[in-house]
């Protein structure tokens, strides 16, 4: 494989390239590598970022490991929890390495080193589990478990508080085990209220329901703050009792840690449907709140199910209101949605007018009408409005829009340059195709934030496009160092059609579900 053998060609001093070079090894290559991964972990005079990269490609084509190299790497990073010295400081952190122990042989090696293992460091491996593929040995994690679980019982009460919060988590990840089970008991028995709060805020309604379905007292206090599934708060409540219910919690305007749980509640169950446009048009409650409480409805439901009349969605003091649904509307624009867009496209805000010609692009809007009205909307203050107007200009063949969008995506503003790669991508991706490669190295600052805004529009673009020039424009994009995780799940994509496979598309880059502060933000700015 030519990314194997250029790994072996790199020097240590190049090692920014080793790490790229070895991410896809992880993601294409075959068990032929594994022994050259494995050595490279093993090398004490690799740097860690090189080590944990071989180890993390290596997992991911199947490594593992038992007998002596294994013991010497647990016993290494064991020291370093511990706070020892290390004779081998660079090795892997164990919550890593214990994915290498996959079978009963190399946890038999392992399990002297094991019995080191710091409780803390024994609950962080097995509370973060899930987040770390292909996940432990199922031996290995009954092990570890019934080891917390002993140490667990010999914790004094202030012990076990010390670290509440990492106790409940791997109880939740442990629930089958009996002891988990007693522990999450034992912690919704005690009159505090603090353990109850921590442990509903890692769990589903559903879990909820689970866990303190023995507790009249947890399940209750669930159910007054709407943390339970509909059917049982139906149930509970009766539906006129859960409706004033719900009208309690909202009037209060609690925070939105707490206000999710109305708004699911709110979202899933039609009736209370009507409820949301009263409370958008309230006075007494505040507009950020209300802000809120419309973005989180919108997260269980459709901008359909929101049941706003034109004439209140369009006052101007409901502007950030409309924004918010108009954002959510373009993310899945219907043919239903054309008359909201028209309104907002003829209005006077310019954010909504942004998110008016992006919906009405996506609903292929034409005529005499549509190109006037983009027209004008070429002098428009806001930059991005511009922008999105010389898009749909573009795409009707108007002379001058494609060279304004090329332009634009030199700005100094890494916003702008990215929203106008985004629209040579969507409008003319032949003619522009020189201007979004140069974006794939774009990595601006946003609020003090470097963020990858350009260069994922650029791959979301060449990935469409899907030549084979694409394809190897991206790969040494990745190689160069213009990492993002929309470009590794492009990659990956793509790779796998290569071998055959029908792997899901890959979704917009994550950067436009923020557009709405963006366009927000250059409204203060054009």
């Amino acid at each position: 494989m030519q990314v194997h053998e250029h790994l072996q060609s790199l020097s240590p001093g190049e090692d920014p390239v080793r790490e790229k070079l070895l991410d896809l090894l992880g993601l294409f290559g075959g068990q032929e590598q594994l022994p050259f991964l494995e050595a490279l972990l093993l090398d004490r005079t690799a740097g860690y970022p090189i080590r944990v990269s071989a180890l993390r490609a290596g997992l991911r084509l199947g490594l593992d490991m038992s007998g002596p190299e294994l013991v010497r790497l647990l016993e290494a990073s064991i020291a370093e929890a511990c706070g020892e010295i290390t004779h081998d400081p660079y090795a892997p952190a164990l919550d890593d390495l214990l994915l290498l122990i996959r079978t009963d042989q190399a946890l038999a090696d392992a399990r002297r080193s094991l019995l080191r293992i710091p409780l803390r460091s024994l609950a962080n491996a097995l509370a973060h589990e899930r987040w770390r593929p292909p996940g432990l040995f199922p031996a290995l994690k009954n092990w570890m478990h019934a080891r917390w679980a002993r140490q667990l019982a010999r914790l004094s009460p202030e012990e076990v508080e010390a670290d509440l919060r990492l106790h409940l988590r791997v109880a939740v990840a442990t629930s089958p085990h009996p002891e988990s089970q007693a522990f999450v008991s034992r912690q919704l028995r005690t009159p505090t209220a603090e353990a109850r709060e921590l442990l509903f805020r890692m769990l589903t309604p559903e879990a909820i329901a689970w866990w303190t379905a023995p507790h009249p007292q947890a399940f209750r206090h669930a159910a007054e703050t709407l943390r339970l599934p509909l059917p049982l708060l139906l149930s509970h409540f009766g539906p006129e009792r859960l409706l004033r219910r719900l009208e309690d919690v909202v009037r209060a305007q609690p925070p939105p840690h707490l206000l999710s749980h109305a708004a699911a509640v709110l979202g899933a169950w039609t009736d209370a449907h009507p409820l949301l446009p009263r409370w958008l048009d309230d006075p007494e409650l505040t507009e950020a709140f209300r802000r809120t409480l419309l973005e989180q409805f919108l997260g269980h439901a459709r901008p359909g199910d929101v049941h706003w009349g034109r004439e209140a969605m369009t006052r101007p003091e409901n502007a950030p209101l409309f924004r918010v649904l108009l954002h959510h509307r373009v993310l899945a624009p219907a043919p239903g949605d054309r008359e909201v867009f028209l309104e907002a496209l003829h209005g006077s805000d310019a954010v909504a007018q942004c998110f008016a010609i992006e919906g009405l692009l996506a609903l292929r809007e034409s005529g005499d009408g549509w190109r006037d009205r983009l027209m004008s909307l070429r002098q428009a203050r806001h930059p991005a409005l511009r922008i999105r107007a010389e898009a749909g200009l573009a795409r009707e063949g108007q002379p001058g829009a494609l060279f304004e969008l090329r332009w634009t995506a030199r700005d100094d503003e890494p916003s702008l340059r990215a929203e106008a790669v985004r629209w040579l991508g969507e409008v003319a991706v032949e003619e522009g195709h020189p201007v979004i490669v140069d974006a794939l190295e774009d990595r601006g600052q946003v609020r003090n934030r470097e963020v990858p805004l350009g260069s994922d529009e650029a791959v979301w673009a060449l990935s469409r496009r899907g030549k084979r020039e694409d394809l190897t424009l991206l790969l040494l994009a990745f190689v160069g160092g213009s990492y993002s995780y929309v470009l590794e799940r492009h990659l990956a994509f793509h790779l796998a059609r290569q071998e055959g496979a029908s792997p899901e598309p890959p979704r917009p880059p994550a950067c436009r579900q923020y557009a709405l502060d963006l366009l927000e933000a250059g409204a203060l700015h054009g």
